[in-house]
Protein backbone atom coordinates (compact mmCIF):
# COMPACT_ATOMS: atom_id res chain seq x y z
CA UNK A 1 0.00 0.00 0.00
CA UNK A 2 1.48 3.34 -1.04
CA UNK A 3 1.54 6.19 1.47
CA UNK A 4 2.53 9.79 0.83
CA UNK A 5 3.89 12.05 3.53
CA UNK A 6 4.53 15.77 3.61
CA UNK A 7 5.74 18.16 6.27
CA UNK A 8 5.35 21.91 6.47
CA UNK A 9 7.49 23.55 9.12
CA UNK A 10 8.07 27.08 10.33
CA UNK A 11 10.52 28.33 12.91
CA UNK A 12 10.75 31.62 14.77
CA UNK A 13 13.62 32.58 17.04
CA UNK A 14 14.63 35.78 18.74
CA UNK A 15 17.34 36.80 21.17
CA UNK A 16 17.87 39.79 23.41
CA UNK A 17 21.56 39.84 22.51
CA UNK A 18 22.81 39.02 19.04
CA UNK A 19 26.14 37.37 18.36
CA UNK A 20 27.90 35.77 15.42
CA UNK A 21 28.70 32.12 15.78
CA UNK A 22 31.41 30.15 14.01
CA UNK A 23 29.91 26.78 13.09
CA UNK A 24 33.26 25.25 12.04
CA UNK A 25 33.97 22.14 14.11
CA UNK A 26 37.61 21.20 14.52
CA UNK A 27 38.51 18.08 16.51
CA UNK A 28 35.29 18.17 18.51
CA UNK A 29 35.48 17.19 22.18
CA UNK A 30 33.24 14.56 23.77
CA UNK A 31 32.64 13.57 27.37
CA UNK A 32 30.82 10.23 27.01
CA UNK A 33 33.84 8.10 26.12
CA UNK A 34 35.87 9.03 29.21
CA UNK A 35 33.44 10.99 31.46
CA UNK A 36 35.71 14.01 30.97
CA UNK A 37 36.03 16.36 27.97
CA UNK A 38 38.30 14.56 25.51
CA UNK A 39 39.11 15.19 21.86
CA UNK A 40 37.61 12.58 19.58
CA UNK A 41 41.00 11.64 18.14
CA UNK A 42 42.29 10.77 21.60
CA UNK A 43 39.50 8.47 22.75
CA UNK A 44 40.28 5.34 20.71
CA UNK A 45 36.52 4.70 20.49
CA UNK A 46 34.04 4.59 17.62
CA UNK A 47 32.16 7.84 18.19
CA UNK A 48 29.39 9.61 16.29
CA UNK A 49 28.32 13.16 17.13
CA UNK A 50 25.03 14.72 16.07
CA UNK A 51 25.60 18.42 16.58
CA UNK A 52 23.21 21.34 16.91
CA UNK A 53 23.37 22.15 13.21
CA UNK A 54 22.31 18.64 12.22
CA UNK A 55 19.48 18.65 14.75
CA UNK A 56 18.28 22.03 13.46
CA UNK A 57 17.98 20.55 9.97
CA UNK A 58 15.95 17.58 11.23
CA UNK A 59 12.76 19.44 10.31
CA UNK A 60 9.69 17.40 11.23
CA UNK A 61 11.62 14.27 12.22
CA UNK A 62 11.36 12.83 15.70
CA UNK A 63 14.30 11.58 17.75
CA UNK A 64 14.01 7.96 16.59
CA UNK A 65 14.23 9.02 12.92
CA UNK A 66 17.31 11.14 13.62
CA UNK A 67 19.09 8.25 15.36
CA UNK A 68 18.01 5.73 12.70
CA UNK A 69 20.17 7.62 10.17
CA UNK A 70 23.34 6.77 12.12
CA UNK A 71 25.40 3.75 11.08
CA UNK A 72 25.02 0.76 13.39
CA UNK A 73 21.71 1.87 14.92
CA UNK A 74 18.35 0.27 14.22
CA UNK A 75 15.10 1.46 15.78
CA UNK A 76 12.07 -0.67 15.10
CA UNK A 77 9.04 1.39 14.13
CA UNK A 78 11.02 4.60 13.56
CA UNK A 79 9.14 5.27 10.32
CA UNK A 80 5.88 3.70 11.39
CA UNK A 81 3.18 4.96 13.74
CA UNK A 82 4.42 7.65 16.09
CA UNK A 83 3.05 5.82 19.11
CA UNK A 84 4.90 2.60 18.33
CA UNK A 85 7.66 1.45 20.70
CA UNK A 86 11.05 2.97 19.72
CA UNK A 87 13.56 0.54 21.23
CA UNK A 88 17.19 1.17 20.24
CA UNK A 89 19.30 -1.68 18.86
CA UNK A 90 22.95 -0.60 18.76
CA UNK A 91 25.16 -2.93 16.72
CA UNK A 92 22.45 -5.61 16.90
CA UNK A 93 22.50 -5.93 20.69
CA UNK A 94 19.42 -5.98 22.89
CA UNK A 95 17.97 -2.58 23.85
CA UNK A 96 18.79 -3.25 27.53
CA UNK A 97 22.49 -3.36 26.60
CA UNK A 98 22.59 0.23 25.34
CA UNK A 99 22.91 2.76 28.14
CA UNK A 100 20.96 6.00 27.69
CA UNK A 101 22.29 9.13 29.38
CA UNK A 102 20.80 12.59 29.66
CA UNK A 103 23.49 15.15 30.44
CA UNK A 104 25.74 12.32 31.58
CA UNK A 105 23.21 10.85 34.03
CA UNK A 106 21.85 7.34 33.34
CA UNK A 107 18.08 7.11 32.84
CA UNK A 108 15.95 3.99 33.02
CA UNK A 109 12.36 2.92 32.64
CA UNK A 110 11.13 2.64 36.25
CA UNK A 111 8.39 0.25 35.10
CA UNK A 112 10.86 -2.24 33.59
CA UNK A 113 13.63 -4.50 34.83
CA UNK A 114 16.24 -3.60 32.19
CA UNK A 115 18.13 -0.49 31.19
CA UNK A 116 15.81 0.39 28.33
CA UNK A 117 14.52 3.98 28.18
CA UNK A 118 11.64 5.28 26.07
CA UNK A 119 13.18 8.02 23.90
CA UNK A 120 9.69 9.26 23.01
CA UNK A 121 9.95 11.17 26.29
CA UNK A 122 12.52 13.50 24.69
CA UNK A 123 12.01 16.13 22.00
CA UNK A 124 14.59 16.95 19.32
CA UNK A 125 14.16 20.67 20.03
CA UNK A 126 15.20 20.20 23.66
CA UNK A 127 18.55 18.62 22.72
CA UNK A 128 21.77 20.50 21.95
CA UNK A 129 23.83 17.53 20.75
CA UNK A 130 23.99 13.74 20.88
CA UNK A 131 27.14 11.70 21.54
CA UNK A 132 27.08 8.04 20.49
CA UNK A 133 29.87 5.71 21.62
CA UNK A 134 29.70 2.32 19.91
CA UNK A 135 31.19 -0.74 21.52
CA UNK A 136 31.43 -1.90 25.10
CA UNK A 137 31.78 0.77 27.79
CA UNK A 138 31.31 -1.60 30.71
CA UNK A 139 34.50 -0.49 32.47
CA UNK A 140 33.05 3.02 32.85
CA UNK A 141 29.30 2.47 32.97
CA UNK A 142 28.72 -1.17 33.96
CA UNK A 143 26.98 -4.05 32.21
CA UNK A 144 24.17 -1.83 30.87
CA UNK A 145 26.68 -0.41 28.35
CA UNK A 146 27.77 -3.65 26.65
CA UNK A 147 26.64 -2.38 23.23
CA UNK A 148 27.51 1.26 23.81
CA UNK A 149 26.33 4.56 25.24
CA UNK A 150 24.10 7.31 23.86
CA UNK A 151 24.33 10.64 25.69
CA UNK A 152 21.66 13.29 25.02
CA UNK A 153 22.98 16.72 26.01
CA UNK A 154 20.12 19.17 26.54
CA UNK A 155 20.01 22.89 25.88
CA UNK A 156 20.90 24.83 29.02
CA UNK A 157 21.66 28.45 28.23
CA UNK A 158 21.45 31.02 25.47
CA UNK A 159 23.98 33.63 24.29
CA UNK A 160 22.40 36.40 26.35
CA UNK A 161 19.99 37.18 29.13
CA UNK A 162 17.05 35.83 27.15
CA UNK A 163 16.60 33.76 24.01
CA UNK A 164 13.61 31.85 22.72
CA UNK A 165 12.83 29.47 19.89
CA UNK A 166 9.41 28.47 18.58
CA UNK A 167 8.96 25.67 16.06
CA UNK A 168 5.70 24.49 14.52
CA UNK A 169 5.23 21.84 11.84
CA UNK A 170 2.28 20.18 10.15
CA UNK A 171 2.28 16.98 8.10
CA UNK A 172 0.22 14.16 6.71
CA UNK A 173 -2.58 12.52 8.72
CA UNK A 174 -3.26 15.77 10.57
CA UNK A 175 0.09 15.61 12.37
CA UNK A 176 1.15 18.59 14.48
CA UNK A 177 4.42 19.30 16.28
CA UNK A 178 4.98 22.37 18.42
CA UNK A 179 8.10 23.21 20.41
CA UNK A 180 8.88 26.18 22.65
CA UNK A 181 12.24 26.65 24.36
CA UNK A 182 13.63 29.46 26.53
CA UNK A 183 17.22 29.89 27.70
CA UNK A 184 19.29 32.65 29.25
CA UNK A 185 22.11 33.67 31.52
CA UNK A 186 22.40 36.57 33.94
CA UNK A 187 25.64 36.79 35.84
CA UNK A 188 26.32 33.47 37.54
CA UNK A 189 22.77 32.19 37.08
CA UNK A 190 21.51 30.38 33.98
CA UNK A 191 18.08 28.93 33.23
CA UNK A 192 16.25 26.90 30.61
CA UNK A 193 12.68 25.76 30.03
CA UNK A 194 10.96 23.90 27.24
CA UNK A 195 7.65 22.41 26.17
CA UNK A 196 6.80 20.23 23.18
CA UNK A 197 3.55 18.79 21.86
CA UNK A 198 3.16 16.04 19.27
CA UNK A 199 -0.30 15.14 18.04
CA UNK A 200 -1.28 12.97 15.09
CA UNK A 201 -4.25 10.99 13.87
CA UNK A 202 -1.84 8.23 12.87
CA UNK A 203 -1.95 5.63 10.12
CA UNK A 204 -3.54 2.21 9.83
CA UNK A 205 -0.79 -0.43 9.98
CA UNK A 206 -2.98 -3.47 9.57
CA UNK A 207 -3.09 -5.31 6.28
CA UNK A 208 -6.34 -4.31 4.63
CA UNK A 209 -7.79 -7.62 3.50
CA UNK A 210 -10.70 -7.65 1.10
CA UNK A 211 -13.15 -8.44 3.87
CA UNK A 212 -11.64 -6.06 6.41
CA UNK A 213 -14.16 -3.64 7.88
CA UNK A 214 -14.19 -1.11 10.69
CA UNK A 215 -10.45 -0.43 10.57
CA UNK A 216 -9.07 2.69 12.20
CA UNK A 217 -5.98 4.84 12.38
CA UNK A 218 -3.82 4.78 15.51
CA UNK A 219 -3.58 8.27 16.95
CA UNK A 220 -0.91 9.54 19.31
CA UNK A 221 -0.42 12.54 21.61
CA UNK A 222 2.69 13.47 23.58
CA UNK A 223 3.46 16.28 26.04
CA UNK A 224 6.96 17.03 27.29
CA UNK A 225 8.07 19.65 29.80
CA UNK A 226 11.57 20.34 31.05
CA UNK A 227 13.24 23.04 33.08
CA UNK A 228 16.49 23.75 34.86
CA UNK A 229 18.43 26.38 36.75
CA UNK A 230 22.19 26.52 37.14
CA UNK A 231 24.83 28.31 39.15
CA UNK A 232 28.39 28.85 37.91
CA UNK A 233 30.83 30.47 40.32
CA UNK A 234 33.59 30.47 37.73
CA UNK A 235 36.18 27.80 37.06
CA UNK A 236 35.83 26.06 40.46
CA UNK A 237 32.18 25.16 41.03
CA UNK A 238 29.09 24.53 38.90
CA UNK A 239 25.67 23.26 39.93
CA UNK A 240 22.43 22.62 38.06
CA UNK A 241 19.02 21.40 39.19
CA UNK A 242 16.55 20.07 36.62
CA UNK A 243 13.13 18.49 36.21
CA UNK A 244 11.54 16.70 33.22
CA UNK A 245 8.02 15.39 32.75
CA UNK A 246 6.46 13.43 29.90
CA UNK A 247 2.97 12.16 29.20
CA UNK A 248 2.02 10.05 26.19
CA UNK A 249 -1.19 8.42 25.06
CA UNK A 250 -1.99 6.51 21.92
CA UNK A 251 -3.89 3.81 20.08
CA UNK A 252 -2.27 0.55 18.99
CA UNK A 253 -3.29 -2.50 17.00
CA UNK A 254 -3.83 -5.98 18.38
CA UNK A 255 -1.38 -7.46 15.90
CA UNK A 256 0.17 -7.20 12.44
CA UNK A 257 -2.97 -8.52 10.74
CA UNK A 258 -5.57 -7.62 13.35
CA UNK A 259 -6.94 -4.15 13.95
CA UNK A 260 -8.30 -3.05 17.30
CA UNK A 261 -10.74 -0.16 17.61
CA UNK A 262 -10.43 0.53 21.34
CA UNK A 263 -6.92 -0.65 22.30
CA UNK A 264 -5.25 2.40 23.88
CA UNK A 265 -2.51 3.15 26.41
CA UNK A 266 -1.38 6.01 28.66
CA UNK A 267 2.05 6.52 30.17
CA UNK A 268 3.61 9.12 32.47
CA UNK A 269 7.22 9.61 33.53
CA UNK A 270 9.30 12.28 35.18
CA UNK A 271 12.85 12.82 36.37
CA UNK A 272 14.35 15.36 38.77
CA UNK A 273 17.93 15.73 39.83
CA UNK A 274 20.99 17.76 40.70
CA UNK A 275 24.45 17.86 39.13
CA UNK A 276 27.38 19.37 41.04
CA UNK A 277 30.87 19.81 39.60
CA UNK A 278 33.91 20.91 41.60
CA UNK A 279 37.20 21.68 39.82
CA UNK A 280 40.48 22.14 41.66
CA UNK A 281 43.67 22.14 39.68
CA UNK A 282 44.13 18.77 37.98
CA UNK A 283 41.25 16.98 39.63
CA UNK A 284 37.50 17.18 39.29
CA UNK A 285 34.71 15.92 41.55
CA UNK A 286 31.27 15.32 40.04
CA UNK A 287 28.26 14.51 42.24
CA UNK A 288 25.09 13.36 40.49
CA UNK A 289 21.64 12.66 41.83
CA UNK A 290 18.50 11.76 39.89
CA UNK A 291 15.09 10.51 40.85
CA UNK A 292 12.99 8.65 38.28
CA UNK A 293 9.31 7.99 38.62
CA UNK A 294 7.14 6.39 36.00
CA UNK A 295 3.60 5.20 35.66
CA UNK A 296 3.57 2.06 33.49
CA UNK A 297 1.34 2.07 30.42
CA UNK A 298 -2.32 1.42 31.13
CA UNK A 299 -4.06 -0.48 28.32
Amino acid sequence: MKRLFFVLAAQLSFQLLWAQQDTTLLNEAVVTASKFPTKTLQTGKVISIINAGQLAMAGGKDLSQVLQEQAGIFIGGSNSNTGKDKSIYLWGASPVNTLILIDGIPVYDPAGIGGNFDIRNLSVQQIERIEIVKGSQSTLYGSDAIAGVINFITKKTGPGAFSATVLASYGSFNSWKTDLSLQGRKGKISYDAGYSLTDTKGINETVELMNAINTDRDGYRQHNWQGGIGFNSGKYFQSRAFVRYGRVSGDIDQGAYTDELDYTYNQKTWQAGLRNELNKGRWKLVLLYQYNKGKPPLY
